[in-house]
């Protein structure tokens, strides 16, 4: 897999807690009008990895080649999020898309945001969507000590 011409290969990790699997469903079709799905992990029911949240959540991670720029795609997923509903106020969760890494020429992992995958459910996702060489980098990484 290599990223699209002057675009981005990103990988996103997707969650609900509100009419969950289909809510993922309508996100991956919302997604695909601004790119093309390249990767899919499975979806996986968990508990919240944010402490006193005892909701259950629907997951998956899926690599996403777009022209959108990491930083311009923010607005789009956020654009997204809100239009499936998403509110901000600490409310059920009705669709959450974070962008946990980046995938360079020939699916090689160039970047990652290490505080998004923090849970180890992430990084499993991710690793599912990614190319293999890249979910290697990607384990062997996040398993050093920070260096900062």
């Amino acid at each position: 897999m290599s990223s699209v011409p002057g675009g981005h290969a990103l990988v996103l990790v997707l969650g609900s807690n509100v009419d969950a699997h289909a809510q993922l469903a309508r996100a991956r079709d919302a997604l695909a009008a601004h790119g093309a799905i390249a990767a899919l992990s499975r979806e996986v029911e968990a508990p919240s990895h944010v402490a006193g949240d005892a909701s259950v959540y629907a997951n998956q991670a899926l690599v996403l080649a777009t022209a959108a720029s990491p930083g311009a795609f923010r607005a789009v997923a956020r654009g997204i999020e809100a239009a499936l509903g998403r509110s901000r106020d600490g409310s059920a969760c009705a669709l959450d898309i974070d962008i946990v890494a980046g995938l360079g020429a020939e699916g090689a992992l160039s970047w990652h945001d290490a505080a998004k995958l923090a849970p180890a459910l992430f990084v499993a996702l991710a690793c599912e969507a990614m190319p293999q060489a890249a979910a290697v980098v990607l384990q062997r990484t996040l398993a050093m000590p920070d260096s900062r």
